[in-house]
C-alpha cells in the first residue's frame, strides 16, 4: 500500500472512530417501576384506584407510590461527561386530572402536562414521555436536575394522584474520548508523512 493510501485510510479510520463514539447514554430512575407498589403489571390506560396507596407523609420523604395532593419535587442525580445532545423524561402516574392537567417542570422550566388521569368517576394509569431536546438550552441539565409536578387546585381540595416512577435519559458526547481518537489519528498521519519525506 502506498504512503498516500495509508494516510487516507488512517484519516478515514480516525474520523469513523471519532463519530462512532459520538454518544453515551445515561439514565436516572426515581421510583422502582412496581406499579405504585400495588401491581407491577399495571400499564398506561389501565383503571387505577389510589384508595389502596399510602398517603404521602413529608416526614417519611417517600415521593413515589404515595397519594399526593399538592405540588412536589424530587431530584434526578446522574453523571454525564461532555455536551448533551438529547434528553427525555418518562413518568408513569395515575389519578391527576380532576381539575385539569398537572404540569411537569424540570429546573423550573415547563416541559409539558401529564395526560388526564381522571375521567368521570374513574382514575387511570398514564405514561407520559417528554422530549427535552428542544429545551436543552433552557433546562441546563447538569446531573442534579429538579423535577416538579404541579397539580391544579380545585377550591379547597387539591387534585390528587400518584407517581410510580420518573426516568430521565440523557445522550451526551464523551468529548475526551473523541478528542483522544482525533489526536491519535493525526499522530499516525504525521508519522506517515515523515516517512514519506524521508524516503
Amino acid at each position: 500500500m502506498s504512503v498516500k493510501c495509508c494516510v487516507m485510510s488512517c484519516i478515514a479510520a480516525t474520523m469513523m472512530a471519532a463519530s462512532g463514539t459520538a454518544s453515551a447514554v445515561t439514565a436516572s430512575l426515581v421510583g422502582d417501576k412496581n406499579g405504585f407498589g400495588l401491581d407491577p403489571s399495571l400499564q398506561s390506560g389501565d383503571p387505577f384506584d389510589n384508595f389502596f396507596i399510602p398517603y404521602y407523609d413529608a416526614a417519611e420523604g417517600n415521593i413515589t407510590d404515595r397519594v399526593i395532593d399538592t405540588s412536589f419535587s424530587f431530584v434526578h442525580n446522574y453523571s454525564v461527561i461532555g455536551p448533551i445532545l438529547a434528553a427525555s423524561v418518562e413518568l408513569l402516574s395515575g389519578g391527576w386530572g380532576l381539575y385539569g392537567p398537572a404540569s411537569v417542570y424540570i429546573n423550573d422550566v415547563l416541559v409539558g402536562e401529564l395526560s388526564d388521569g381522571e375521567i368521570g368517576l374513574t382514575e387511570y394509569v398514564r405514561l407520559d414521555i417528554f422530549d427535552l431536546t428542544p429545551l436543552l438550552a433552557q433546562l441546563a441539565l447538569s446531573g442534579n436536575d429538579k423535577v416538579e409536578i404541579r397539580p391544579i387546585a380545585g377550591g379547597i381540595e387539591l387534585d390528587s394522584g400518584a407517581l410510580d416512577y420518573s426516568l430521565i435519559t440523557v445522550t451526551a458526547v464523551p468529548e475526551p474520548v473523541s478528542a483522544g481518537l482525533l489526536v491519535l489519528g493525526l499522530a499516525v498521519v504525521g508519522m506517515a508523512a515523515r516517512r514519506r519525506a524521508a524516503a
